[in-house]
């Protein structure tokens, strides 16, 4: 006689439990899979149709969900792969070439503009002298144009390449190019930009679920 109240009051019970579980499997259902972080940080990079970059080793380490149901923050670790373009060897060759020639030529109008201060004690030929003047002149205006030409010769390599980057892969995002144009580590990267080089990143991304998926925000 007992045992109907009994098992209403047992269902009465688990309701809570119940509830409990549907809102967790709610959350869940509601946070994106590693798969649907590391798409929105290749998508945010610019590079799902590019073969020069990779995202390796991706981890997806903790994530918060936010109360709306369609936020996110997830902490992250991934290696970018840069990979080496099939013609840049070639290239840097060609131009550590046309540096040698203009160290070659720098040293050589260094070496006559010297010889020329020299005969007058350091000091401009005098007034009276008027080619020597001239030729004093030019050959200062010619060390310095060339002087010019080898502190500016690394930023100018370092486009030269980059460019040919962005060529092959025009969606690349603004942060990832500007580090391909960042001539001041242009020795460092001109290794890197002939054998290619991982990057390993660790950062904290927040996402939102748009109607294409998962994307940063």
């Amino acid at each position: 006689m007992n045992d109907k109240p009994r098992s209403k009051n047992m269902k009465i019970a688990y309701l809570p439990l119940i509830a409990a579980i549907s809102i967790v499997l709610s959350a869940c259902s509601n946070s994106p899979t590693d798969s649907d972080v590391k798409n929105a940080i290749v998508n945010e990079l610019g590079i799902s149709n590019c073969k020069r970059f990779e995202v390796d080793n991706f981890k997806k380490l903790n994530g918060i969900a936010g109360n709306d149901g369609r936020t996110y923050e997830v902490d992250i670790s991934y290696s970018l792969r840069i990979l080496p373009l099939p013609d840049v060897n070639a290239i840097i060759k060609s131009l550590e070439k046309k540096h040698a020639d203009e160290d070659l030529a720098l040293q050589s109008a260094i070496n006559k503009f010297s010889e020329t201060e020299k005969k007058y004690g350091g000091f401009v030929p005098p007034s009276s002298e008027a080619g020597a003047i001239q030729k004093y002149f030019q050959q200062e205006t010619d060390v310095n144009s060339l002087k010019s030409k080898v502190t500016q010769r690394d930023g100018i390599d370092n486009s030269i390449v980059a460019d040919k980057y962005l060529k092959d892969c025009p969606t690349i995002n603004e942060r990832l190019g500007a580090s391909l144009y960042d001539y001041d580590l242009y020795h460092e990267k001109k290794d890197w930009f002939i054998r290619g080089v991982n990057k390993n990143i660790s950062q904290t991304v927040r996402l939102i679920k748009s109607d294409n998926g998962w994307v940063v925000r």
